[in-house]
Parts: structure tokens; sequence; C-alpha cells
């Protein structure tokens, strides 16, 4: 068992065939349990950059509204925040291509969709910004148990990129959570230019 262990961190990576946590006899036009959560990473990581530029736009359309209704310091806040969510996005994207070549490169299957379930109707800044908290706890958790499986098959490269996604996770979630605060705020005490949000 031990030399197997060894034989298996002497890969570049043991995603060769993306089932070495499945058991005997899987059909093979079913996901292998790894497939299925590298897949689910995936769409949420799509998922949420969709929605952060979405994220973006909206506060943007703010940032617009507080210049001209004479509010500078707010300016700032939701400049910021903009800033923020339009960097986040394009981070998931390059993270998405880099997952997306890891599984290309060791043979995985992808399955569109595989775990989504339908968004819900969600409007204004602070509705969207705790949808937003929630696709980052739900790729948190995606990414532990990609995490398991991976250190399961002795894939040291995807534990490491996992192991520093999870940490980018707890920032990010630290961070929405200011920016929520912020947010709830400029509504209490800007009513009457932020109701909407």
């Amino acid at each position: 068992m031990q030399a197997q262990r060894k034989q298996l961190q002497s890969k570049p990576t043991g995603l060769s065939s993306m089932s070495c946590s499945d058991g005997p006899g899987e059909c093979p036009m079913k996901p292998s349990r790894m497939e299925a959560t590298f897949t689910h990473l995936l769409n949420l990581q799509q998922m949420a950059a969709s929605q952060y530029q979405v994220m973006a736009v909206d506060l943007s359309s703010y940032h617009d509204m507080a210049k001209q209704r004479a509010l500078p310091g707010y300016c700032c806040e939701l400049q910021d925040m903009g800033d923020f969510f339009s960097a986040l996005s394009s981070k998931k994207t390059r993270d998405y291509q880099q997952l997306w070549d890891l599984l290309k490169k060791h043979g995985g299957r992808f399955f569109p969709n595989l775990r989504i379930s339908e968004r819900e109707r969600c409007t204004g800044t602070v509705c969207l910004l705790q949808y937003s908290m929630e696709l980052e706890k739900h790729q948190k958790e995606a990414t532990r148990e990609l995490y398991t499986l991976a250190s399961d098959c002795g894939d040291i490269e995807l534990c490491d990129i996992l192991r520093s996604y999870v940490q980018q996770v707890e920032k990010v979630l630290l961070e929405m959570e200011q920016h929520l605060a912020t947010v709830e705020h400029l509504k209490e005490t800007h009513a009457s230019v932020f109701q909407h949000m």
C-alpha cells in the first residue's frame, strides 16, 4: 500500500483515469465521482464569473447615481465595490480555465449543469450580494470535496491549486461581508437615492 502511494505521488497527477475513487462496475456513460465533483466546481465558477459581472454593472449604475447626487464619499465606495466584482469575475474566469485545462489534460469528461439548481429570482444589490456569498460558500464546499478526492488519488498538483482556492474564497467572503454592510448602510442613510438597492 505504501509503495502504491509512493508510485501515485511520483506521477504529475493522479487524475489520468478520473476514476480512482469509484467502485468497480461504474457505467462508462455516467460521470465518475471525481468528474462529477470537478464539473460541479467548474459550473459554480462559471456562474460566479457571470454573476460578478452583473454585480459590477449594477454597482456602476449606482456609482453614477451617487455622482449625480453629489455624494463623493459614496462614489468612492461604490467604485471600489464595482472594481472588486469586475476583477473577481475575471479571476473566476481564469480559475475556470485553469481547472478546465487540468480536466482535459488528464482525460476527464465535462458534464454541463451537473448538480446545478436554477437560480432563484433575485433583484436589488443586497439580494445579489447575498446570492454571491452563497455562490462562494458552495464553491468552498465543492473545492474541499474535490480536494479530498484529489488527495485520495495522490494528486499533489491539484491539491496545491485547490488549497489556494479555499484560501481565496475565505478572503472573498470577508470582503463581500464588508461590501454588504456598506450597501445596507447606504440604503438606510440615503433611502431616496438607493431605495432599489
